[in-house]
């Protein structure tokens, strides 16, 4: 799609956006069935601010808290929330 804003590898998936989808004026909540690595979740908080979007949150049914993704998230791997 060569309207595609970027995409982000995480594992062996991609995470695409259409460019025109989100604006700067937009709020994004990330939601997830599980969050173990934090892979994912940032992969697709980077995609949002590529878009000049805000994410506002992340919701996740599972945290796997053997593994690090809910620390990166909280340790500020990106942008503090507001």
């Amino acid at each position: 799609m060569p309207s595609l804003v970027g995409s982000e590898m995480c594992i062996r998936a991609a995470i695409e956006v259409h460019k025109t989808s989100l604006n700067k004026k937009d709020k994004v909540i990330i939601v997830d069935d599980l969050i173990a690595t934090g892979g994912t979740a940032l992969a697709s908080a980077k995609i949002v601010e590529k878009c000049k979007a805000k994410v506002s949150a992340f919701l996740f049914l599972i945290d796997l808290f053997d593994l690090p993704g809910n620390n990166k998230l909280l340790a500020g791997a990106i942008r503090r929330l507001n």
